[in-house]
């Protein structure tokens, strides 16, 4: 789906004024029951239906729109309740697969770049190679080149040997479109087309290895 970038804007906003007002709302009621009003109004579900189901659920049943929503009702559920730690490290993980489901266009990912950095860091004793492997072409789309290195042999190197080989060949498909990139393009992003060519290089030797 193409998200309009006025449109991305203002639920940001909204979701921005949201979690203020939440944040200001002393009763857990009142709070509870304004945070399942705009779940509803904005996804379709009650509150206790998108805490109970999958990420992987969740992403099959909801449309892209809802999906972006929800993502960022569920990063305010993790910061404006009282949960444990546990049950907000899950939270924000369910949070980052719905926000990397929609990730599949350049404007999302520049907009939600750090959000998506916030998530993966909270959540990060969740996360598979695979997760990480997503949040690098997430990375990529966001032109963010050197973070999407630092976290593919992140994913390389917590990866076990099963799926090493998997890692390396999806980060290797990932980074060779860069090497069409000018040089000019990839600085900007923190990587040389220099440094491209090398990581690539690099994994294609790892790859070896591992086979």
């Amino acid at each position: 789906m193409y998200f309009q970038s006025d449109y991305i804007l203002r639920m940001i906003q909204m979701m921005g004024d949201f979690f203020r007002r939440l944040l200001e709302t002393v009763s857990e009621t009142e709070k509870a029951d304004e945070y399942d009003r705009l779940m509803r109004r904005q996804c379709g579900l009650d509150a206790n239906t998108a805490a109970s189901l999958t990420a992987e659920s969740l992403i099959e049943l909801l449309p892209d729109t809802p999906r972006f929503v929800l993502s960022e009702m569920l990063y305010v559920r993790a910061y404006a309740f009282p949960l444990h730690d546990e049950e907000a490290e899950a939270c924000l993980y369910k949070a980052y697969k719905l926000l990397l489901s929609v990730g599949n266009e350049n404007l999302i990912c520049e907009l939600r770049k750090d959000r998506l950095l916030e998530l993966f860091n909270r959540a990060y004793g969740l996360l598979t190679p695979q997760d990480m492997v997503e949040a690098v072409r997430f990375l990529l789309l966001a032109d963010d080149f050197a973070k999407a290195e630092d976290i593919l042999f992140d994913a390389i190197e917590t990866s076990v040997d099963s799926v090493r080989g998997d890692v390396i060949a999806s980060g290797k498909k990932l980074f060779e479109p860069l090497l069409s990139r000018s040089d000019k393009e990839l600085k900007a992003g923190g990587l040389s087309l220099t440094e491209a060519r090398e990581i690539v290089t690099e994994l294609s030797a790892m790859l070896c290895q591992a086979k």
